[in-house]
């Protein structure tokens, strides 16, 4: 989005310009200079003119000939992929081509045609082409008035430069060298305790490159099964496109004998985490079984299981577990870890675990952001708690001139009530659960709400049991701090609602139920007003949002919301751990959605 911003100027700049920065609005922008620009007759006749209008030369010269080639092939190029059929054009083209030529080159052409016979545009360009080169090799050979020799840098600059190795001096590349080789296995290549992929190298090495980061290998490693330690490397291999192939492979090759846990491969694993479940005690274990034995059929041994029932991993090795039942005896709720989120698998709860110890350092820029940084929530279980950072790490933003610059007094004192109440992060708790246990209904219900401060959403599901009791709880949450440049009140509530549209989609994906019926809900009349209408009848701003919100709310039903019950309203003004722990209608929304919906 920003290089797209900073390749437009003028009249194409402004029709984008209120768009923030973000992968998320490069879309949008694009289609809203489509709808500008991508007008394709107007596009034929400024490409054919830039053909008809090009001068006529008055000299023969490189850059002249080199010019009039690249204006006609371009601008043809492009008329062929608008739809025109240029390769037909023929005599016409050609002509029009000679039209712009010297007249000596015109006599020499006129005098090849006479001689061969070749005529056609391409013999042309050819032939234009060939009266370079003759340049080229003439002015080589000419020497300047000055009697000096003419510079041969535009030849020099296509001779291969001799390689070197920076390592010890010889005239090869690094990964060709036999030092650099020896030392590098010797003392890097070592497994390590986060894991190892066994890899072949065979003949095809890795390239080494020297980076501010160390050393890096790069290159393609082939994996097999060794029979002894004697046949392989160990090389450990922390990335997450690679370690996604080999999962995705592994399930192509062999799992179709396990169908569990080649969907879960498929869908449930980051990186080398796995984080998935079953509808019951039996299919669950049937799963760990299932992808137990897929994994070890490619080398790969999982460890650190959990789950809620413990007798699930009846069978699996204590020391295989990720808390063992002595530890469990011993420290009963001890969490595990899932990608920065901690599961106490006794109550089946989540909490955002950020425990940060106090510190005597100076408040500066620099320490409040990684302060903030520390606290991961990917879902957005606590997104007041970090809107209420965002919202205030701008106002730091304004207030200080460097990153070590000490802050002012007053906002000392706010950024440390932030740090004291981080340690209550622990006690939000959320059910991993989120449904009742025989569910005959769900719906997601999507609130969003803007500031002058910020503007979020939240998703709520509602599962609805045989008996018709209620359960609603949060699933995920997102907030986004309003931009310097003051927009009004109604734009930023038609920001929250296109967040919430793109929320709703994200985990409609995530929890694989199509038979969901959703509702939206905002407290802005102006933005249910741009909403049920044709996204054309607005200025380029709300259209553009209004036309994505459409699209990804079509068949949805857009509803008006009290804000008093809105919990989108905590989420845009931010709120700190301790406001949020008694905060009801954060954690289950309204209270009205609780009743049946006849009430």
């Amino acid at each position: 989005m920003l290089y797209l911003k900073r390749s437009l100027k003028g009249e194409a700049l402004k029709v984008i310009d209120a768009l923030p920065v973000c992968n998320a609005n490069y879309d949008v922008a694009w289609a809203a200079l489509n709808k500008r620009y991508a007008n394709e007759y107007i596009l034929k006749k400024r490409h054919v003119n830039a053909m008809l209008l090009w001068p006529q030369m008055k000299t023969a010269n490189n850059e002249n000939i080199h010019g009039l080639i690249e204006c006609f092939e371009r601008n043809l190029k492009i008329l062929q992929h608008l739809g025109e059929s240029t390769d037909q054009w023929g005599i016409l083209l050609a002509q029009i081509i000679i039209s712009k030529l010297d007249l000596s080159t015109q006599q020499k052409w006129e005098r090849r045609v006479e001689e061969s016979n070749e005529n056609s545009v391409g013999d042309l360009l050819n032939f234009l082409r060939a009266q370079t080169r003759i340049m080229d090799a003439v002015a080589v050979d000419k020497p300047k008035a000055t009697g000096k020799v003419v510079s041969e840098r535009r030849v020099a600059s296509n001779v291969a430069v001799e390689a070197k190795c920076i390592k010890c001096g010889g005239s090869h590349l690094i990964d060709n060298c036999d030092a650099f080789r020896s030392e590098f296995y010797a003392d890097y290549l070592k497994p390590d305790s986060r894991g190892i992929l066994r890899a072949d190298f065979g003949t095809a090495l890795p390239t080494f490159i020297h980076t501010v980061f160390g050393w890096v290998a790069v290159g393609q490693v082939h994996t097999k099964n060794p029979q002894t330690k004697s046949e392989c490397q160990q090389l450990h291999v922390n990335e997450h496109h690679r370690s996604q192939h080999w999962l995705h492979q592994l399930a192509d090759d062999d799992g179709s004998k396990f169908p569990l846990a080649k969907q879960a491969l498929k869908e449930d694993f980051y990186v080398d985490d796995y984080i998935g479940g079953a509808s019951s005690v039996e299919e669950a274990a049937r799963l760990q079984v299932e992808l137990t034995m897929l994994l070890r059929s490619g080398g790969f041994y999982l460890t650190k299981w959990n789950c809620n029932r413990a007798e699930v991993l009846n069978n699996v090795p204590a020391e295989e577990k990720a808390t063992s039942k002595v530890k469990r005896f011993e420290v009963p709720e001890e969490p595990v870890k899932t990608l920065g989120i901690a599961w106490l698998t006794e109550s089946d709860q989540l909490y955002i675990d950020s425990t940060i110890g106090m510190s005597n350092e100076n408040w500066t820029r620099r320490t409040i952001y990684s302060l903030v940084a520390r606290i991961y929530d990917p879902l957005g279980l606590v997104a007041p708690v970090t809107a209420w950072a965002k919202i205030n790490m701008q106002i730091l933003w304004l207030a200080t001139g460097g990153w070590d610059e000490e802050i002012p007094a007053e906002l000392q004192e706010r950024w440390c009530v932030f740090r004291s109440q981080l340690a209550l992060l622990k006690d939000v708790k959320f059910s991993r659960h989120a449904v009742v246990a025989n569910p005959v209904g769900l719906q997601l219900h999507c609130f969003s709400d803007a500031s002058e401060a910020a503007y979020g959403a939240c998703v709520y599901i509602r599962s609805i049991e045989n008996d018709g009791s209620v359960r609603v709880e949060l699933l995920a949450a997102k907030s986004r701090p309003a931009p310097l440049k003051r927009i009004t009140l109604a734009r930023l509530e038609l920001c929250g609602a296109l967040m919430a549209a793109r929320l709703q989609k994200v985990v409609r994906q995530a929890i694989r139920h199509q038979a969901v019926e959703t509702f939206m809900w905002t407290d802005a009349t102006i933005v249910l007003h741009w909403i049920r209408a044709p996204s054309y009848s607005w200025a380029t701003y709300v259209a553009n949002r209004v036309s994505e919100i459409q699209d990804l709310t079509h068949g949805y039903k857009w509803m008006h919301v009290k804000g008093i019950d809105n919990p989108a309203d905590i989420v845009s003004r931010g709120a700190l751990p301790k406001e949020l722990l008694s905060s009801t209608l954060w954690f289950h929304g309204p209270s009205w959605l609780q009743h049946p919906e006849d009430e």
